[in-house]
């Protein structure tokens, strides 16, 4: 069994430190990191050259310019083959003594399922409502800060002219959203797994321009699942 976990990062280096202080818990030898920078411009580089030397499972990727979240992802999912593939933002804990949510997020997609810890709601308009841990049936998705499957499943997922399964189109936001309708489509189920990894939220995004952002990525949502 081989597992990536894909973490894109954009600054923020005090997360992506604390971050892989976590991962580097799991002893796993076939767990890969694969972080994908998004033109980081402050010292992300350098922890990440740091924990390359003690820890010979982290990869690093920098792209030349912010090419955002679901872009990054799909390039990490790219550069390799593992078997399992988990995508994680850099703002996470994982609590103390708890080292098996890896494990118990590879279980419940052993089944075909795109699995993760929360979902989120959107309203008939497809503006988000609210953060969710129970399955809902309408215009329902896994919250992709923390999303896991296996690549077979992912590959079903992968759209034309792209390299991964996330739609780039929508830039930083509403890709975990067009994730959870497509996965619907296709009759991929979601399943909420109750595992100790904790989301601190919008790191990065805070330091961007976060309403033009949401508000260009939701007419494109809005745009291509109006009819559908």
């Amino acid at each position: 069994m081989s597992i990536s976990i894909v973490i894109p990062i954009y600054n923020n280096s005090h997360f992506t430190k604390s971050c892989i202080n976590d991962l580097v818990k799991l002893k796993d030898e076939n767990i890969t990191f694969r972080f994908v920078d998004n033109a980081s411009a402050d010292d992300t580089y350098e922890i990440i050259k740091k924990a390359q030397e003690r820890d010979n499972r982290i990869w690093y990727f920098k792209n030349d310019t912010n090419e955002y979240f679901a872009k990054a992802c799909n390039k990490g999912f790219a550069s390799g083959n593992e078997e399992y593939v988990c995508y994680l933002n850099n703002d996470i804990r994982v609590r103390i003594h708890h080292k098996d949510w890896i494990e118990k997020l590879v279980e419940a997609c052993d089944d075909g399922s795109v699995v993760g810890p929360t979902g989120g709601i959107l309203g008939p308009d497809y503006h988000f409502i609210r953060h969710t841990d129970k399955i809902q049936s309408e215009n329902f998705y896994l919250s992709a800060w923390c999303i896991m499957a296996r690549r077979n499943t992912w590959d079903k997922l992968v759209l034309p002219n792209e390299i991964g399964p996330f739609d780039s189109s929508f830039g930083l936001f509403y890709e975990d959203s067009d994730l959870g309708l497509r996965c619907a489509k296709q009759n991929i189920p979601l399943k909420i797994v109750p595992i100790p990894v904790m989301h601190i939220g919008h790191a990065t995004a805070k330091k961007m321009n976060m309403t033009e952002l949401y508000m260009k990525a939701h007419k494109i949502f809005s745009e291509k699942w109006k009819n559908k």
